[in-house]
């Protein structure tokens, strides 16, 4: 029994070289990635619950408002 190996090679075609770089000019640069600990978040979500007076249930918005925070902190500050 004979195998036969196809003729093409492992080079990505021309085509699918012309749609990456494509891709890439329609890539938008956003910045730089700011980076932020758990703890860091978790200390300021406490900030935040407390501050609304202790108030239980809005714990994931608490969260991702002090991610927010931080984030905007952080890039004010350059990083």
């Amino acid at each position: 029994m004979s195998h036969q190996h196809p003729s093409h090679s492992a080079q990505p075609s021309h085509q699918s070289q012309q749609q990456a770089i494509s891709d890439k000019e329609q890539t938008t640069f956003l910045g730089p990635v700011i980076h932020v600990s758990h703890k860091d978040i978790a200390k300021r979500a406490f900030a935040i619950f407390l501050a609304r007076g202790s108030t239980h249930g809005s714990d994931v918005q608490d969260w991702l408002s002090a991610n927010k925070e931080l984030i905007a902190e952080r890039q004010a500050n350059g990083g």
